[in-house]
């Protein structure tokens, strides 16, 4: 069987990013960003314009998110350092399996609203799936 290679997909996420929902900051809705491109490495400022937070904002977060090992800095390009989740980490692990289960729970809200039965729990299993297989982009 062939591997089938999913295009990136723009995902409109709002209010609703898991991590930036509960702590409603700004380290949070990086790491949200970053869990969710996690095959990804990214500029400050790169992270700055997709996910809307002040350029300053997130180059004074990321050396502290560095510093707690939950993002790793890749290199550099030029004088730009660039980011990605920290995929060794057993802490970025959990908050990432928190996100996809949050995900799965609002895509089954969403469903029950619509009056969409979801007669098979493994539905959400492919979900979470095509989810990590995917590369998704965070847009404000």
């Amino acid at each position: 069987m062939s591997e089938v290679s999913l295009p990136r997909q723009e995902v409109v996420y709002n209010r609703n990013r898991p991590l930036e929902s509960i702590f409603k900051n700004s380290p949070a809705r990086v790491l949200d960003f970053l869990i969710l491109n996690q095959n990804f490495d990214y500029s400050a400022s790169e992270i700055s314009t997709i996910t809307g937070i002040p350029l300053r904002t997130v180059q004074r977060v990321m050396p502290h998110l560095v510093q707690k090992e939950l993002v790793k800095e890749t290199g550099k390009i030029g004088n730009t350092r660039m980011y990605i989740i920290n995929s060794k980490s057993e802490l970025s692990e959990l908050l990432r399996q928190y996100i996809l289960t949050r995900i799965n729970i609002d895509i089954d809200k969403t469903r029950e609203q619509q009056g969409i039965s979801n007669k098979n729990n493994n539905n959400n299993s492919l979900m979470v799936e095509q989810i990590e297989q995917s590369d998704i982009y965070v847009s404000k």
